[in-house]
């Protein structure tokens, strides 16, 4: 059998045994061995047949054996997909034929739905919710004497549901019968609900992403390296501003596009432009990994926005660039935050320059006159022929000046402790003469308030400890001073422990108090609580600096007070004991040995730093020149050939920065020290920079300036001791023991008002006692008598403690 079709559903010739028959089609035939539709076949008559000139014409046939053309159907309906039948336009439809097919469609065998008498009738098999829908198909099909073309379901014997598509028209020659088929379409249903679900899934996806990008100020960007198409998502143009398709061109749901990538570049700012695209074209060219930008964009109101640009580059198998793509996130308030605390820094910076300013030019001022005062007060006491009340008083003055200096640097260290430049030094010292010093120094003033002034523990400490000397003196110091200020009446009382590499200093004193409330305060910078406020004085940095300076060396320094009762501060600070640590007496240099007496030039435009500086050069053996400004220092220079210069900084006509300049023209091997009252860094690196050697603060202490010298100068200096200064005689331990010894046989009444008087500091009552032994142990009163001369009293303590 041959089939000649021309695809347009209609079948023209069916040639069969070497006859063509007309046959009609309906459905539609497919040349391959799937067959979407059904055919029936009907013997006409008269038979369209085609000539050989290819005229169309009529022919009468006597038609073949009905039998054959059963066959014939049979053996389509196998090959047919789906299901071929034939139902009567009856009530019900009962089904005349139908083909094998059936059983897997619906699950029933064709002779239980064929009728007559059929156990089922096909009707019944339609989904309920679907039965309408069918039977309107089909009323109008047979009223308009259209075919029907319908999907519905039916319910299969074994009760799942299958999706079926049918189509049929009424049969030719009559309306007893309609004929159709029928194709199982459950996958294909399925498939398209699978699509369905899997569109509005990626659509709610879609739909979630752009809200999310739109919450996190987000868009996506794509640029085709190829095309260089740039696409950005709609949240680009949100982000500036503007509606949806306002700024770029729609072209699909999701992406917009630019025209031209210069459209993209002109919203770039100006200044950002060339460096933007620069990255762009080396992330292309693969010279960048990822594109990492902030810019800024015009809005639609014209103002410029900052976007985060973020991207990466996307290339085929032979590292062709193919696209790149990235986010851009809007980071503008971030951006302005950034650029106000910026400001701001700069602003804190700009301020904090200018009190460094302010403050050191104020150390500066106060360190000129202190340099005489501590200056001439250390010159005055190499004078041998001086009392010894009045060697005291210069040591006395001596001291306090330094103590003012260490108020001075009060101010300065708080500015270097918030700017994290202050260090710990660890150094051996001893404690003894440490707190001994402390204790002199404030002892007259104690007198002078009538105040009972206690120094406890000293005699129990290490012989030698390691730590920050000079912090912890300060500290001692500063706690003293608030005592010392806060009290009228009654005592201060100092009590020194150590214990397990712990030093404590407990200051308490009976003066006004703290009031609870005020005591989270009182370790704030330029804070003053209470009666302070009334007192007026120090600088309010004290106490501040006193608790970072313990904290910096990993101690602590906390406060108790009771308001009206007195105030009681405890340090504690972490120290190491001295092991095999070599003792030195206290000396000083009285001359110098050399191959020749050297020449100093001594430039400097206070008059009184310059002759005291000089002076003291002079008592050693050095020869001295004095000039007043740098201009004067050149042609001293110049003419004397000095061995070293002391060089102040700030003079008249030229200053000491010009004049090394000068000197390094003409001589680079003079070691030139510079002299200044300031402490700020730059001014220290300015003066290096000019071919300075070394930089001295001033005030200077003696050793400190004769050790820069050897440092230069081939010198080796000559000491003495200055115990002398004390008024007091050099007691060996030998001595001591011999003394205590002494004071053992002295009645014990004597020596416990002896030791009464000590703790109170009472000197009138000490030497009434020492003139009832005069006569019988007079070492023993010339030893006690140098140190009630010199306020030792811990000297006096400890003995006592020896000769019980």
């Amino acid at each position: 059998m041959e089939i000649m079709t021309d695809f347009s559903g209609f079948i023209q010739a069916l040639k069969l045994g070497g006859q063509l028959f007309v046959i009609t089609s309906y459905g539609i035939v497919a040349m391959t061995s799937l067959l979407l539709g059904y055919v029936l076949l009907l013997v006409r008559s008269k038979s369209k047949v085609a000539s050989c000139d290819g005229e169309e014409r009529f022919s009468e046939h006597k038609p073949p054996d009905f039998a054959e053309f059963r066959e014939r159907v049979e053996l389509f309906s196998k090959i047919f997909p789906g299901v071929i039948y034939q139902s009567r336009l009856d009530q019900d439809f009962p089904m005349t034929y139908l083909s094998r097919n059936i059983a897997n469609l619906t699950g029933y065998d064709m002779d239980d739905l064929l009728s007559p008498p059929s156990k089922k009738a096909y009707r019944d098999l339609i989904h309920p919710d679907d039965k309408k829908v069918v039977l309107d198909a089909l009323e109008y099909g047979l009223n308009y004497e259209k075919s029907v073309d319908i999907k519905y379901r039916i319910i299969h014997r074994n009760g799942f549901s299958r999706w079926v598509h049918e189509r049929g028209r009424v049969s030719e020659g009559g309306n007893q019968y309609f004929d159709g088929f029928l194709l199982d379409i459950s996958e294909q249903k399925q498939a398209e609900s699978d699509l369905t679900n899997t569109f509005l899934q990626l659509t709610e996806s879609e739909h979630r992403i752009d809200v999310i990008l739109d919450s996190a100020k987000l868009s996506l960007w794509e640029l085709d390296c190829k095309n260089k198409v740039l696409k950005a998502t709609h949240s680009f143009e949100h982000m500036l501003g503007y509606q949806k398709g306002e700024l770029l061109e729609l072209e699909d749901s999701k992406w917009l596009r630019f025209k031209e990538e210069h459209e993209f570049i002109s919203c770039v700012h100006p200044m950002d432009q060339d460096r933007y695209r620069s990255s762009v074209a080396e992330l292309i060219k693969g010279r960048l990994r990822t594109i990492d930008e902030v810019i800024r964009f015009r809005r639609r109101d014209g103002k410029w926005h900052w976007v985060h640009s973020f991207g990466r580059i996307v290339r085929r198998e032979k590292n062709t660039p193919l696209l790149a793509c990235g986010v851009l996130h809007d980071v503008h308030k971030t951006k302005e935050l950034e650029l106000a605390l910026l400001a701001e820094k700069e602003k804190a910076e700009s301020a904090n320059r200018a009190k460094s300013i302010f403050l050191a030019n104020m150390s500066h001022e106060l360190r000129t006159p202190l340099n005489a005062i501590i200056g001439f007060s250390q010159l005055i006491q190499r004078n041998s022929h001086i009392p010894k009340e009045v060697l005291r008083d210069l040591r006395t003055i001596n001291e306090s000046g330094i103590h003012l200096l260490g108020l001075i640097n009060d101010v300065l260290d708080i500015a270097k402790i918030e700017a994290g430049k202050t260090n710990v030094t660890m150094t051996p010292f001893r404690p003894q003469s440490l707190f001994n010093g402390i204790y002199q120094m404030f002892l007259l003033q104690m007198e002078e308030k009538g105040l009972l002034f206690i120094l406890k523990g000293v005699e129990d400490l290490p012989l030698n400890l390691i730590g920050d000397e000079k912090k912890i003196r300060q500290l001692t110091i500063n706690l003293i001073s608030n005592a010392l200020k806060f009290t009228e009446k009654g005592f201060v009382r100092v009590s020194i422990a150590y214990n397990s590499n712990m030093l404590s200093i407990n200051i308490e004193d009976s003066g006004v108090g703290i009031a609870k409330s005020d005591l989270d305060q009182v370790f704030e910078s330029y804070i003053q609580v209470g009666e302070g406020l009334q007192h007026k004085q120090g600088t309010g940095l004290g106490l501040s600096i006193s608790r970072d300076f313990a904290r910096l060396m990993g101690g602590t320094l906390t406060a108790t007070s009771t308001l009206g009762e007195g105030s009681k501060f405890l340090l504690s600070v972490p120290v190491q004991v001295a092991v095999d640590c070599e003792q030195h007496e206290e000396t000083r240099v009285v001359s110098y040995t050399a191959e020749k007496v050297f020449k100093i030039l001594v430039v400097d435009d206070n008059q009184v730093n310059r002759e005291a500086l000089a002076r003291l050069l002079g008592e050693v053996g050095f020869k001295t020149r004095m000039t007043s400004n740098g201009i004067e220092a050149l042609e001293t220079f110049k003419s004397w050939t000095p061995d070293l210069v002391f060089m102040d900084q700030r003079m008249p006509k030229m200053d000491g920065f010009g004049a090394t300049l000068c000197i390094r023209e003409l001589d680079r091997k003079v070691p030139v020290i510079a002299l200044s009252a300031s402490t700020l860094k730059e001014e220290e690196a300015r003066i290096l920079s000019a071919g300075g050697n070394e930089f001295l603060i001033k005030p200077y202490q003696e050793q400190d300036l004769f050790d820069a010298i050897a440092r230069y100068l081939p010198v080796k200096y000559n000491y003495e001791s200055i115990d002398y200064i004390n008024g007091t005689k050099d007691y060996s331990e030998l001595d001591i023991e011999q003394l205590a010894d002494e004071l053992s046989k002295v009645p014990r009444s004597w020596r416990r008002r002896l030791e009464e008087n000590t703790l109170i500091a009472d000197v009138q009552q000490i030497e009434d006692l020492l003139h009832e032994i005069a006569s019988e142990h007079p070492k023993l009163t010339e030893y006690i008598s140098q140190q009630v001369e010199c306020y030792n009293f811990p000297n006096i303590g400890r003995l006592i403690k020896h000769s019980s």
